[in-house]
């Protein structure tokens, strides 16, 4: 769900391409999304234009993975190890005329980055930079609270995953990735899926590449989330 929320925002993307990556790990969708970006150009004969990165990760042995990760993909990179927080992301979207995806993964502190004292800030910075906005969530009440601010902001939802209630029962089954027993199974629109914590992702229509029909006959359908060919 992650791939198709990052894929999305690559597909939209004009020749200048910009994710934020909150809790970045090892440059998970950063990187992957840099890449991509630039590879999509390619394959049609466009400029390769300009991927940009930035990532923030608290762990140091983390923090120096996304550094390598980065530098072997030729991506280019603005790396923050530290603490994520509003003042900072309030910070790295002012020095970007525009943001296509920011992602997060924080562990329970989107509430502060987002709904703290700077909400309002926050929200006008995102209201007028960034496409679309991918959360992983550690609470249901966490979830609620977030998307219940994205919508009174006129964000379109267009995914939601519950956190599972039964991941410590399930998460002794995994093999890999993969559990077997059904019951702790998620239905989804792509089949069932063992799902751990809990995701969100909003689009922001007023985004100025909101409309951009994308390469080879793609363009995006607001209604189905899905794309459709032109």
């Amino acid at each position: 769900f992650e791939w198709v929320d990052v894929l999305e925002s690559v597909l939209r993307a004009g020749s200048d391409y910009v994710i934020i990556e909150l809790g970045a790990r090892y440059g998970t969708w950063g990187v992957r999304a840099a890449v991509a970006h630039r590879r999509l150009r390619a394959q049609h004969g466009l400029p390769e234009g300009t991927q940009r990165f930035i990532g923030n990760e608290l762990e140091p042995a983390m923090c120096e993975w996304v550094r390598e990760h980065a530098e072997r993909h030729d991506v280019d990179l603005e790396l923050l190890c530290e603490g994520a927080s509003s003042s900072q992301l309030l910070s790295i979207i002012s020095r970007n005329d525009h943001v296509d995806m920011l992602d997060m993964d924080i562990q329970g502190a989107e509430y502060q980055v987002l709904l703290g004292p700077d909400k309002n800030k926050v929200f006008a910075a995102l209201d007028e930079k960034v496409w679309a906005v991918h959360i992983g969530v550690h609470s249901p009440e966490i979830s609620d609270v977030v998307t219940e601010e994205f919508l009174a902001h006129g964000w379109i939802q267009t995914l939601f995953l519950p956190m599972t209630t039964l991941m410590f029962q399930c998460d002794p089954l995994a093999i890999g990735s993969v559990v077997w027993d059904s019951a702790c199974h998620t239905r989804t629109t792509y089949g069932p899926v063992y799902i751990r914590d809990g995701a969100v992702c909003f689009v922001n229509p007023r985004a100025p590449n909101a409309g951009n029909v994308q390469p080879s006959g793609w363009q995006y359908d607001d209604a189905d989330r899905f794309f459709v060919t032109a």
